[in-house]
């Protein structure tokens, strides 16, 4: 019996986002202002912006860097686990993200970026190919640890990123979110087994 939550085919989703993100790079400053994560609109009820902060970004490089990042990801990742399944992830984990910055740094007040849910496409490529053996297990434990030590080099402030604007900063914090994401994916979603399907949708 075929399940009804095949996998893609082809990258939809992964390319609708990126493109709409790449889109809002030339959208009117004053759209852009009410898309991005601010912390005072949040709180005063414009919820939207925990999804919408992650599309806009500080400049045309800073979306493309990341878009990148998403496309190369979201081409190899969603045609193994599904399009409604990347979803699903993508929508939780962009609120969770916001959320746990909205709660846990109050002197934050503005946020911008696809980053954390690139760490998060990044880590569940990883756990996919890990589960599913499509390359040499020495080869994905060595990514995971480029990834740790890329955050933690960002936390102790010895990378910066020439995308972004003078004042704006790398936010490790939503970085290591992202991370911590992918590996909850891959704990409840990943391991939990599928009926009817030997697939992990």
């Amino acid at each position: 019996m075929v399940s009804a939550a095949a996998p893609a085919k082809w990258p939809s989703a992964s390319a609708a986002l990126a493109l709409a993100a790449l889109v809002l790079v030339y959208a009117p400053p004053e759209l852009i202002e009410l898309l991005a994560y601010d912390r005072q609109a949040i709180l005063s009820g414009q919820w939207w912006r925990l999804w919408s902060g992650h599309l806009v970004h500080y400049s045309a490089w800073h979306a493309l860097i990341d878009t990148g990042v998403l496309l190369l990801c979201g081409a190899v990742l969603e045609p193994l686990i599904g399009t409604r399944r990347l979803c699903r992830t993508l929508g939780w984990s962009a609120a969770v993200v916001a959320l746990a910055l909205l709660l846990g740094l109050p002197a934050l007040q503005e946020y911008r970026g696809l980053s954390a849910l690139d760490v998060l496409l990044v880590t569940m490529t990883l756990t996919a190919f890990w589960r599913q053996q499509r390359l040499p297990r020495r080869w994905l434990v060595l990514g995971a640890a480029m990834l740790v030590l890329k955050t933690a080099a960002e936390a102790l402030g010895l990378s910066g990123s020439s995308t972004l604007p003078q004042g704006v900063h790398v936010m490790w914090q939503a970085h290591a979110l992202g991370l911590l994401c992918g590996l909850l994916d891959a704990v409840f979603v990943s391991a939990r087994p599928q009926a009817g399907s030997d697939l992990a949708i």
